[in-house]
């Protein structure tokens, strides 16, 4: 698993270097969770999004919460590492659902908002 997890992560690095200006990583996993179930259930609160990232949610939250809706419950999260890019600094994270894994790149700008995401399934 950590082989896997190690490929995985090298692969998403150069992803985290990308995004908003001035941001430092800081969701827990708490939080992660908490924002994939607001994602699933249509009660995201888009205040606490950056202005581009509300926007690519609004505009794709019905796909996401089917995504998330045909993987089943979270089962797990893990923490993998935080990556510092360009930009910033950001966390990726691996969430094992009931019938999928998805691995997330997470990043909150000095404000505490979140200010980029990026989720594929693996």
């Amino acid at each position: 698993m950590k082989k896997v997890l190690a490929i995985l992560v090298s692969i998403w690095c150069p992803i985290l270097a990308c995004g908003a200006a001035n941001a430092q990583s800081s969701m827990t996993k708490n939080e992660l969770h908490s924002f994939i179930e607001d994602i699933r259930n249509g009660t995201v609160e888009y205040d606490n999004l950056e202005g581009r990232l509300a926007k690519a949610i609004r505009k794709r939250q019905k796909k996401f919460a089917k995504d998330f809706d045909d993987v089943g419950q979270i089962e797990e999260i893990y923490f993998v590492t935080t990556e510092t890019g360009r930009r910033g600094r950001g966390d990726i994270y691996v969430v094992r659902f009931e019938d999928g894994w998805y691995l997330f790149a997470v990043r909150t700008n000095a404000n505490g908002r979140l200010a980029f995401l990026r989720h594929r399934p693996f």
